[in-house]
């Protein structure tokens, strides 16, 4: 990518925010639209993804992705549902602030160590890669 196809895409982009943010009232509905979105990719990022399996607390590795660049970002925390749910909103954390969260195409959170722990050890002597929900998965190539 050029220095001028940056710049063309960086006008782009500052002008439409400039366009957004018109007026006071503008300016209020665009922060509220964002704030609800943050809110949300927090949400889902911290509460149960299913049935049996609690929600992210405690210790956890996590990596954004976006679609043009790939795993941009890898971080850790010891104090999970907070990180994450700030994450997107920018609040303690550069990346929201870079990249906005509405140009993610994932975060992937590793946060149930307490089930990888007890996960069984294969008996076999392969090795195993162990998922969030403690269950290990053999691959052939392994």
């Amino acid at each position: 990518m050029t220095a001028s196809h940056l710049d063309d895409a960086f006008g782009r982009w500052r002008n439409a925010l400039l366009d957004a943010l018109a007026s006071p009232g503008d300016v209020m509905a665009w922060q509220d639209r964002r704030y609800q979105f943050a809110y949300q990719v927090g949400q889902l990022l911290v509460d149960s993804a299913g049935p049996g399996i609690p929600p992210v607390s405690d210790h956890a590795v996590y990596g954004v992705c976006v679609t043009g660049g790939g795993l941009l970002y890898v971080g850790q925390t010891t104090d999970a549902r907070r990180r994450l749910r700030d994450l997107p909103v920018g609040e303690s954390h550069h990346l929201a602030t870079t990249v906005p969260p509405e140009t993610w195409e994932r975060v992937l959170v590793q946060a149930q160590w307490d089930l990888l722990a007890r996960a069984p050890v294969p008996e076999h002597g392969r090795a195993a890669i162990y998922t969030d929900a403690g269950r290990a998965v053999f691959p052939r190539s392994l």
